[in-house]
């Protein structure tokens, strides 16, 4: 592409990315896809972004923000996914979070945050791609907890849920024995540490199919469980069921 297309590009990128971070979660990655082709970018990449502003035009973004009740009684409901080698020619994977606070007794809730982006190293394994986008998030979700506990008190103490679909990373952190690969039990021993110092509450496996926050790291990835939730300010049942099984 010429300078002036590539610029037009990155200007482009520029609105995918402020309209992602305030209301369209389901975009995350195509915007992630725009960011990594700055440099050697393509016609076919321009024609993707121009594409991905005309859907954001088309399609309305509603975010519902439920009224939870008593927050001191909420919990923090953490759904994070990655996937593996999917950027710049399988060298790079993403990882993505979304972070909400829940009524646990009618699954009710407002969402927090949420996030998607390249990892920032190359990893060798799909369990590796899923742990590090977990601490990721649960980064973020711990962060949260604090600023609730400020807000109403050290009495509140919110309980985090964390919600992956990757059966191996769940194994691995409760496993007594180390992962094979050394950089990875750094992020394995983190989950391990926040479990046992009660800054995790409980670590959930679900299938594919209830993983929310799959859309986030994935081109294509079917939006409608994401998109349902935001815009009805509920966890499904199906998924809240998921996570109780």
């Amino acid at each position: 592409m010429s300078f002036d297309e590539l610029s037009l590009l990155r200007k482009m990128t520029g609105q995918l990315n402020w309209t992602v971070r305030s209301t369209r979660a389901d975009l995350s990655f195509d915007m992630i896809a725009c960011s990594t082709h700055f440099k050697g970018g393509t016609v076919a990449d321009l024609k993707h972004a121009k594409k991905t502003l005309v859907n954001l035009k088309e399609s309305k973004a509603i975010l519902r923000f439920s009224n939870l009740g008593d927050l001191s009684k909420a919990e923090i409901w953490l759904f994070t996914d990655a996937s593996y080698g999917n950027l710049n020619g399988g060298t790079d994977s993403t990882q993505g979070y979304v972070l909400f606070l829940v009524n646990p007794n009618n699954g009710k809730c407002a969402p927090i945050d949420w996030r998607a982006n390249k990892i920032d190293r190359v990893v060798t394994s799909t369990l590796a791609a899923e742990a590090i986008s977990l601490t990721r998030g649960l980064d973020a979700a711990v962060a949260f907890k604090w600023t609730m506990q400020e807000l109403l008190g050290e009495d509140c103490n919110l309980s985090v849920r964390a919600i992956i679909d990757n059966k191996d990373t769940y194994e691995s952190v409760h496993s007594t024995t180390d992962v094979a690969e050394r950089k990875l039990r750094r992020e394995i021993g983190v989950v391990k540490q926040m479990i046992k110092s009660k800054e995790l509450d409980q670590l959930i496996w679900v299938r594919g199919p209830h993983q929310i926050a799959d859309p986030l790291t994935k081109l294509g990835a079917n939006a409608e469980l994401l998109t349902k939730t935001l815009q009805e300010g509920k966890i499904p049942n199906d998924v809240v069921m998921a996570m109780r099984s």
